[in-house]
């Protein structure tokens, strides 16, 4: 969903197609991914829609964040150099805020962000991972996730 991971499936995609499986010198296969004849339009990613949702929890795993505010309140973070994953993204859940554009930091690539706190948003992204995502979130964010949901179940059990 990303350009650059778009790029290096169609650059498998056509290796493996044509039975391409090595190059006689570096500047044979510098040539070859310098070429533009493997390059497809990324589709949409309504024609997907399995394979979608377990790309976004894939995703949210590797670059999306539970946290607490100093004020006790519950957001998701998710922050990338490509605002077209993260629009995906707001389309699939139907998330209200905007795609921002964050202020460049010193050294690093400009990057967008999303942040979700609303109670709908919220609950919409709690409801898939209890009972959409067909692959959950592993490691570490699992963990994050687990304290970050207790909280909000906390939260919308005390009103």
């Amino acid at each position: 969903m990303t350009d650059y991971q778009w790029d290096r499936y169609c650059l498998l995609r056509h290796g493996v197609l044509n039975s391409i499986n090595r190059f006689e010198t570096f500047q044979d296969y510098q040539n070859f991914i310098g070429g533009s004849t493997w390059t497809q339009a990324q589709p949409a990613f309504a024609l997907f829609p399995p394979y979608f949702d377990n790309w976004v929890c894939g995703f949210i795993n590797g670059e999306g964040s539970f946290i607490f505010t100093s004020k006790g309140e519950l957001r998701f973070l998710i922050e990338q150099a490509e605002s077209n994953a993260l629009s995906l993204i707001k389309a699939r859940f139907e998330f209200t805020p905007q795609v921002l554009a964050q202020k460049q930091r010193e050294g690093r690539k400009p990057t967008w962000q999303l942040c979700i706190y609303s109670k709908r948003d919220l609950r919409c992204l709690v409801n898939f991972f209890e009972n959409v995502c067909a692959i959950s979130l592993q490691g570490n964010k699992y963990n994050q996730y687990i304290v970050w949901l207790k909280h909000y179940q906390d939260k919308n059990n005390s009103k």
